[in-house]
């Protein structure tokens, strides 16, 4: 082989690796239609504590418990989501441990809720 050859064939395979392990963290559209079907499964947060390299979410959904952990977005979940909150998780399955899995929706628990009357004018119209 010619070294323009072999140099290619490096070239291909350091570029395939380094899809292969960071594509996923940085691309995600690109590896979801090689992950297989995912389910959406809501539930209510029943818990939440932070620790210093992880965010920890106890789910109440109608298949069981979830103890979801994030690591990678830990603070910004940690801001979105609050006790009472319905929260909806992408996951392959119901599983009652699931690391940084991916969140779908997030409803407030205030969201459902109808906003405050207005007062009613007063007979004399004062």
């Amino acid at each position: 082989m010619t070294r323009g050859v072999v140099a290619a064939l490096l070239v291909g395979l350091a570029a395939g690796a380094a899809l292969g392990l960071l594509g996923p963290r940085y691309w995600p559209e690109l590896t979801a239609p090689f992950e297989g079907k995912r389910e959406l499964l809501q539930g209510e947060v029943l818990r939440e504590e932070r620790r210093e390299d992880r965010y920890l979410l106890t789910l109440k959904t109608p298949e069981g418990a979830i103890l979801a952990i994030f690591r990678e977005r830990a603070a910004e979940v940690d801001l979105l989501v609050d006790p009472g909150d319905r929260v909806t998780l992408a996951l392959r399955g119901y599983a009652p441990f699931v690391t940084d899995p991916r969140i779908a929706r997030v409803m407030k628990r205030d969201q459902g809720a109808a906003p405050p009357a207005a007062p009613a004018p007063s007979p004399t119209g004062r």
